[in-house]
């Protein structure tokens, strides 16, 4: 079992060689890495730079596109290209420390035949009054119970260090995000709900607990810089609309489409000493799948 990486990019070219650079160092056997380049100039003549090796060079291969084709569309192109079992969504502004991660990545799949998405950072659940007003009861989308084992700010993040290897999440971010691609061409990739390129990631976790998949955070030592593939501060102005609208209109459609499933969360089963033993998975409130580790 490999893997095979997509990266979509808009500029930001050394961004993306150094992203390149931490894969290059770390992985142990990845097939490829797919960069989908949006840019205004090619990527080509950054990735042939001399601080990549010819052997990782000769892995990556680049689909230039003429006009930005936006993230969905962008990631529909990579993993239909893909050539291995396992694609591996990653933002440019990821850099990834752990050491052999690819091969820990596969090795978790091979274990877990059940679970259909790995990701570095999780959230247990959706669904608060807190966040953004939506059209239906307890439509928001929030990440709550929030676990990692990245290098971030776990105080700004909310993010806490796993208790185990592994623990069951609702949803995590499309910043690292590695699906087994039978699950792909089964919901046929990435929907568009909206005219933005939010959600994406959440929808897809939705979709993979629908089929009766699960979905895991693994311990893996990444860092992800935060904001830095925005290619300007005023990107949402394309949309007419500034940044908090933007985000504000993504959900409701999401929600639309979850309508009957959400809110979903995961709430974890512990035993005496305070150690989790396996989970419990609610959608739309109703309990739908009680699994004990073994």
């Amino acid at each position: 079992m490999k893997i095979s990486i997509v990266i979509p990019i808009m500029n930001k070219h050394q961004l993306t060689l150094d992203c390149l650079k931490f894969i290059e160092k770390n992985e142990k056997n990845v097939e490829e890495v797919i960069i989908i380049d949006n840019s205004d100039d090619n990527f080509a003549d950054y990735s042939s730079s001399k601080e990549l090796n010819l052997t990782f060079l000769k892995k990556i291969k680049i689909l230039e596109n003429k006009e930005n084709l936006g993230v969905r569309a962008s990631l529909n192109q990579g993993w239909k290209e893909a050539k291995s079992e396992i694609v591996l969504f990653m933002h440019n502004d990821l850099m990834i420390y752990e050491k052999d991660f690819d091969k820990k990545i596969t090795d978790t799949f091979k274990k877990l035949p059940e679970v259909a998405m790995i990701g570095a950072f999780g959230a247990k659940g959706l669904g608060t009054s807190n966040i953004y007003q939506g059209h239906y009861e307890m439509n928001q989308l929030a990440r709550s119970l929030n676990v990692s084992e990245a290098r971030m700010d776990k105080n700004v993040h909310g993010f806490r260090n796993l208790k185990k290897e592994f623990e069951n999440v609702a949803v995590f971010d499309g910043m690292f995000m590695a699906i087994r691609k039978t699950l792909l061409e089964k919901v046929k990739g990435f929907d568009k709900i909206t005219q933005t390129f939010h959600n994406y990631d959440n929808l897809m976790c939705i979709k993979s607990l629908e089929n009766g998949f699960e979905n895991i955070v693994i311990k893996l030592d990444v860092y992800h810089l935060g904001g830095a593939t925005t290619v300007s501060q005023d990107w949402s102005a394309n949309f007419g609309k500034t940044k908090q609208e933007v985000h504000e209109d993504a959900h409701p459609p999401l929600y639309s489409y979850g309508k009957g499933l959400l809110p979903i969360f995961i709430e974890d089963v512990y035993n005496e000493d305070s150690e989790i033993i396996g989970y419990q998975l609610f959608m739309d409130r109703k309990l739908k799948k009680t699994k004990i580790y073994e």
